[in-house]
């Protein structure tokens, strides 16, 4: 979405040429097939792990820190490789994500009108408070080198970007659409009095 936003506002009259299907194809099965590649090495050595003892994983979903709890063999090379696929997986992308915008904001200062200055910047910002909630919780869940905060701790946060970031998916985008914001203003009115 970093790319569309910027082919959309800095290329503005090229837009239907570069974000053809075949760039959106290609996008997609780029994601796919990076993501595949580097979730395999975690995989693998966690594969190849032992566990004993209860056999109940501690959380909503099967996740590699609670899996790791489970081991009663070491996993620090496990813990070591998750940390460094998860640190270069999502700060790369966060990194992209960020300069995308970054040559957004460069773009949108250059406009001459505040009204197009407001309308491109209203453009970016549903995505941008989704990225930081998104990456936020992905962050503090992932890019650290231990996992050995509490369970409780750790199910609030992965909540964060499997239940909480969705569900507000639609909200934060609803607020662009003008419809959305005038049954807003009108509930709030008539409450108020």
């Amino acid at each position: 979405m970093a790319f569309d936003r910027y082919v959309a506002i800095c290329n503005p009259l090229r837009y239907l040429i570069i974000m053809n299907n075949t760039a959106c194809i290609s996008l997609i099965g780029g994601v796919g097939v990076l993501s595949l590649i580097a979730n395999l090495p975690p995989l693998v050595f966690l594969c190849q792990m032992h566990f004993c003892g209860p056999n109940t994983v501690n959380h909503f979903f099967c996740d590699a820190p609670p899996l790791l709890k489970l081991s009663c063999t070491s996993t620090q090379l496990v813990e070591r490789i998750n940390f460094v696929v998860a640190a270069s997986m999502i700060m790369s992308s966060f990194t992209m994500i960020i300069l995308s915008y970054s040559m957004i904001i460069r773009s949108v200062i250059a406009i001459p009108t505040t009204k197009g200055k407001k309308k491109a910047f209203s453009t970016c910002a549903s995505h941008l408070t989704v990225v930081g909630i998104f990456f936020g919780s992905l962050i503090v869940m992932y890019v650290r080198p231990n996992y050995n905060n509490s369970s409780d701790y750790n199910k609030v946060v992965s909540g964060c970007y499997t239940m909480v970031t969705p569900m507000l998916n639609p909200l934060i985008y609803s607020f662009r659409n003008r419809d959305m914001k005038n049954a807003i203003k009108h509930n709030l009115m008539c409450k108020a009095g």
